[in-house]
């Protein structure tokens, strides 16, 4: 099971007057993510080879998106955290039910251009 972790509070003493800034994330959908891989995986020897194989590419597996959100609270910034391109279409194709159609494209028949690894 995948599960959310709080991020620490960074301060930084050498700011001017002693400011301290806490990143925040809500990473729930990052985590649901993650769970339906796990999950298809367990299901399918395809989704779990293609797993390990992005893992060993050492590809990105999880990006940051570049826009910071604000929060209620002062002090704190939002920084959301996304699966990479490759597994986003995986996941996309597992919720679509379209996991057949992912690897034939994977093999380059189709949309060679779109072969993730």
């Amino acid at each position: 099971m995948v599960r959310s972790v709080d991020m620490p509070t960074a301060c930084a003493d050498e700011l001017p007057g002693g400011l301290c800034l806490r990143l925040v994330s809500n990473s729930s959908a990052l985590c649901a993510d993650l769970e339906l891989l796990a999950q298809a995986a367990d299901g399918s020897l395809q989704v779990r080879q293609f797993l390990l194989d992005f893992v060993d590419s050492g590809a990105q597996l999880v990006r940051v998106d570049g826009e910071f959100f604000a929060t209620p609270v002062a002090g704190e910034l939002g920084v959301q955290f996304e699966l990479a391109d490759g597994l986003r279409r995986l996941v996309a194709a597992v919720r679509a039910g379209q996991v057949d159609q992912f690897f034939v494209q994977q093999s380059g028949h189709g949309h060679p251009s779109r072969k993730v690894v």
